[in-house]
């Protein structure tokens, strides 16, 4: 009970700065369910911090310090609506570098070692923890490189991507000529004006471009110059890293979760339904990440990510239950002795027979074959 008390003190006073810091420094507007999803990531990551301080098993320790990286990642996700009005004001280019270091390819690296981790300390349970450790970072490391590394190594590669440089010649189009004239040029004069417009260096310049390609990128892409389409267009190779990074990510926890239902092996108390709400989690920012490349419609883009967000805050509530549970069972003593058998002799552990195993035991087994094979202990002594 006083660690639960210290628990929701230290969120309410988490909440209380959050509200205070919107209050006194200015900031970029954001959106309520949006902060509440932010503030339901902090939590995990106090959880996550709690865990890993309680728990007596160094692999255990491992995958909720990365879990505390990817959850407390959330505090400087939310500081990028400061970026450029609370700090960074007077850099032209470094609440951009802000967003891409860490929005982008700072939240891809810690998603991975959050993952990773519990792969490799599964896969390699024999491995010392720091050779855990290593091997994750390195794994990490050269998965965010392989989807991010033209961008992190020569982050302004960005402004020069071909359907960048076409929407921002519309958008220069636009300015100069009156809007509805804009609406009634077809595609082909669309972007002649384009090409007329565009500095000789440019690749949208007269002489360098291919007419007919540039038409049919102009017909592709006027849908965006409405509302954040610009913004939408720009960030796009990093969404789109993103999303094929979760992609695997899933992939990792599908197969991981497969092996492990299949083998009875230990992975540590409650971490595979940690796992099952993390693919929940990355499926929904999939959702929310796809929605926002796919709609070109400002109002339709809020409200389907509004209804995803709702989503999302529900899984976080159960990952809050999981963690919650985790943590207790870490200060129990039943815990704190299954821990201790696991470093002992793990080849005699089988995995824990949690709350959720029990209930669906009870509801499905109707003879006790195989019922006391989860989470017990090898009689025979060495």
């Amino acid at each position: 009970m006083k660690q639960e008390l210290k628990i929701v003190i230290g969120y309410a006073v988490l909440l209380v700065l959050l509200g205070a810091a919107a209050f006194l420094f200015p900031h970029r507007e954001f959106d309520t369910v949006g902060v509440v999803n932010v503030s339901l990531q902090l939590l995990l990551a106090f959880l996550s911090i709690l865990i890993m301080k309680n728990s007596d098993d160094a692999s255990q320790q491992g995958i909720f310090f990365f879990s505390s990286l990817l959850f407390g990642s959330g505090l400087l996700l939310l500081l990028s609506l400061f970026a450029g009005s609370s700090f960074l004001k007077g850099s032209t280019y470094g609440p951009f570098l802000y967003y891409l270091y860490v929005n982008k390819a700072g939240l891809a690296l810690v998603s991975s070692l959050a993952v990773l981790s519990v792969a490799v300390d599964y896969v390699f349970h024999r491995f010392s923890a720091m050779r855990k450790l290593l091997l994750t970072l390195v794994l990490a490391g050269t998965l965010v490189y392989s989807l991010f590394s033209s961008f992190v190594v020569h982050p302004f590669n960005l402004f020069k991507e071909w359907d960048y440089l076409v929407l921002y010649g519309m958008t220069q189009a636009q300015s100069t000529l009156q809007p509805g004239n804009v609406a009634r040029l077809s595609d082909a004069d669309l972007a002649a004006t384009i090409s007329r417009q565009a500095p000789k260096t440019s690749p949208l310049s007269v002489a360098r471009t291919n007419s007919e390609e540039l038409t049919a990128d102009v017909g592709r892409l006027r849908e965006y110059l409405q509302g954040d389409g610009l913004t939408k267009v720009f960030w796009r190779p990093l969404d789109l890293a993103l999303i094929y990074l979760r992609v695997a990510l899933l992939a990792v926890i599908a197969l991981l979760l497969a092996m492990f239902y299949r083998t009875n092996a230990h992975l540590g108390a409650y971490v595979d339904k940690i796992l099952i709400l993390f693919f929940l989690f990355f499926s929904m920012e999939i959702f929310h990440t796809a929605g926002f490349l796919l709609t070109s419609n400002p109002e339709a883009f809020h409200t389907v990510f509004r209804v995803g967000q709702y989503f999302t805050i529900f899984c976080l509530l159960l990952m809050v239950y999981a963690y919650d549970l985790k943590l207790r069972f870490v200060l129990s003593v039943a815990g704190k002795y299954y821990e201790f058998a696991v470093q002992r002799t793990p080849e005699k552990v089988t995995r824990w027979r949690d709350e959720l195993d029990q209930l669906i035991l009870r509801a499905f087994l109707k003879r006790n074959h195989g019922y006391n094979k989860l989470g017990t202990f090898s009689q025979t002594e060495d």
